[in-house]
């Protein structure tokens, strides 16, 4: 077994066909959607408020007119070496993350080598169509948000996050 972002795929493509009691699991699930998404950013924001006092910590833009549901709260820190240092640090006090210069392999187009509709013969040159974007997801933190967040420890999470931009800028 493979993390997730070093999963290994031969092709392109999914086969995501539901059952019928999948659909009507979805159609019930749907009815709680806004109720889940209220949940998650008033989450977000609490973690956000813990954390946005932070030197060197920097939220992800958002479009004019566009909005987030807050699965997850995404933010930039100054350099790869410090993404690394947050994910250490936020795992050390129990809160679960995903760094993205970790999961950029499966996330990301330009690691998809496994598409040879994109890559045609050199894999290289799509990795290197992206260089805005491969080096924010380098410096990107991503902590999950949930509906339900009781033993956040707002302290705790602060405190990682300062040791994690001050240990990972050396």
């Amino acid at each position: 077994t493979v993390p997730r972002w070093e999963d290994t795929r031969a092709s392109s493509g999914f086969n995501f066909r539901m059952m019928e009691l999948q659909g009507a699991v979805g159609i019930a699930q749907l009815r709680k959607l806004d109720d889940i998404v209220k949940a998650q950013r008033a989450n977000a924001k609490l973690l956000w408020a813990a954390i946005s006092d932070i030197s060197g910590v920097v939220p992800r833009f958002s479009p004019e007119g566009s909005y987030e549901t807050f699965d997850a709260l995404v933010f930039f820190v100054q350099n790869e070496k410090v993404a690394r240092e947050c994910r250490k640090q936020l795992l050390k006090i129990g809160l679960g993350t995903k760094i993205l210069p970790e999961a950029t392999s499966w996330h990301f187009a330009a690691e998809w080598s496994h598409m040879k509709e994109l890559v045609e013969n050199d894999a290289s040159a799509l990795f290197n169509k992206f260089p805005v974007s491969t080096k924010l997801l380098k410096r990107a933190v991503s902590i999950p948000v949930g509906v339900n967040m009781p033993n956040i420890d707002l302290k705790s999470l602060h405190k990682a996050i300062v040791s994690a931009c001050n240990l990972g800028s050396d």
